[in-house]
Formats: C-alpha cells, sequence, structure tokens
C-alpha cells in the first residue's frame, strides 16, 4: 500500500532538530496499531489540525532497514516468549535515504515504559558496540543473561519498511507509521498485507490523546515486534509470541 501522501501534503511540517527537542533520552510508553487504508485515512483527518509531519529535504516518507542481532540461543527472542517484563532488542537501525546508521539497545523496563539507547554513526558490530550494549544492560537490565555475553551477538533477523512520522503540536508524542513492511530470516521472506500499515504511537506520558482516539473510534492496540514476529514466522518450528492466527492473517510471501 502506498501512504496517503495527499494527506501528508496538507499536514504542517516540521524538522528533525526540531522533533528532536525535549524527546532524546526520555523514557517513554510505546502502543501499537495495525491500520487498514480506509482507518489510515480516517485517522490523518482526524490528527491534521493536532499534528505535524516530518520532512526532510521535502520529503515525508523515508526507507529504513534494521539489523537485529542476538545470542546464538536467541536469548533475546526468548525473553519475548517468555513475557520477562525486562527485556532488550539490539539492533543497527539504517536510513536508507541518507546512508546514516546507528547502533541501539531498546529495552522494556518493567513498568510499561521503553528506553532506547544508541551509538550514533555506527555501521557494524565490533567491540566498541559489544561494550555499549553491555553498560547499557548493565544499567537497565543487570539481571539479563544476555548482558554477560554481548562479544557473543550474532545477526539474526532483517526487516525493511517505509516510514512517515507525525509529532504531536501540543504534547510531546510521537507517531510513526510503517507500510511495505517485509521481514527476512535466513534467506526467507514475509511481508505485511498490502492493505495494512503499522502506527506506532510514543508518548511521554501514560496518557496519549492520539491513542485514546484510537481507541474510541473502536481500533485496538496490538502486542507486535517486528523482530519477533521474524523468527515466528521463519525461523522454523519454536515457542511463538505472536500467534499462529494472527501471523497468517497479517503476513503474505
Amino acid at each position: 500500500m502506498t501512504l496517503l501522501l495527499d494527506h501528508l501534503s496538507s499536514f504542517q511540517t516540521v524538522d528533525l532538530e526540531s522533533i528532536d527537542e525535549g524527546w532524546l533520552g526520555q523514557r517513554r510508553f510505546d502502543r501499537k496499531f495495525l491500520l487498514t487504508g480506509t482507518q489510515l485515512e480516517t485517522f490523518l483527518n482526524r490528527n491534521q489540525s493536532t499534528c505535524s509531519v516530518l520532512e526532510i529535504s521535502g520529503t515525508n516518507s523515508f526507507e529504513y532497514r534494521t539489523e537485529y542481532f542476538d545470542t546464538t540461543n536467541l536469548d533475546c527472542y526468548l525473553d519475548h516468549v517468555k513475557r520477562r517484563k525486562r527485556r532488550a532488542k539490539i539492533r543497527f537501525r539504517k536510513y536508507l535515504d541518507s546512508d546514516l546508521s546507528r547502533f541501539e539497545v531498546k529495552m522494556k523496563l518493567g513498568n510499561l515504559q521503553s528506553y532506547k539507547a544508541a551509538l550514533e554513526n555506527s555501521y557494524e558490530l565490533g567491540q566498541p558496540e559489544a561494550d555499549f550494549a553491555a553498560q547499557v544492560l548493565r544499567e537497565f537490565i543487570p539481571n539479563a543473561q544476555i548482558t554477560h555475553i554481548t562479544h557473543e551477538l550474532v545477526q539474526t533477523a532483517t526487516n525493511t519498511f517505509t516510514r512517515s512520522t507525525l509529532v504531536h503540536n501540543n504534547a510531546l508524542e510521537r507517531i510513526t507509521i510503517d507500510q511495505n513492511l517485509e521481514l527476512t530470516f535466513a534467506g526467507a521472506h514475509k511481508r505485511l498485507q498490502n492493505d495494512l500499515v503499522l502506527v506506532e504511537v510514543k508518548s511521554i506520558k501514560r496518557s496519549s490523546s492520539v491513542v485514546r482516539g484510537l481507541l474510541l473510534s473502536g481500533i485496538r492496540p496490538v502486542r507486535f515486534s517486528k523482530y519477533c514476529a521474524s523468527l515466528d514466522l521463519l525461523a522454523g518450528e519454536r515457542p511463538l509470541v505472536h500467534t499462529s492466527r494472527f501471523l497468517t492473517s497479517k503476513f503474505t510471501d
């Protein structure tokens, strides 16, 4: 599905420097939703007066590639399977339009909050990245098995998608809209159904006006991880983070 660019072109715009003000280094609350094209159109119309769209060099839609790293035992993945309240994902986030890359450790902190630590201008896993991951995990999830073996990380799954980002004009809230999501593991691929986009609402405060609006319109949040869905769909027999019914209804070859 192609994002409704005509709708985004009518939004006020915001630059990258402004979008980061008051946001970097903050813990946040995340809620994810899967919207159809019709639901997305309604959502954009509803939020046009309250949100601005990130625009860089006249563009408001950007190509991303995410490369995930885990232990050979898949400890990060298994922490999701076990629904551990404190868990982490370790990844490179690559911005394909600008050829930039950053190394990230994204964590769930056990109180419904998320936190992301990043090493800027990092392009491949080496000792500095392993040391950075160990340092962050020791601070936030000291009892995690992976904290002690970050030097053993290997690349596992990859995904690509096209993202547009909205920023609430009056609150510390971001809304990312991901389309054309494709998951890859061991050379196999799955992609999100053409008429679906992944919308994630990220707010500094637990209360979110954008989330309330989605709930009032009858759209329920989903428990969804791009990384875990890749392994659920493509890595063969194993315990699942997502249900088989959810996966088969949302993804296709």
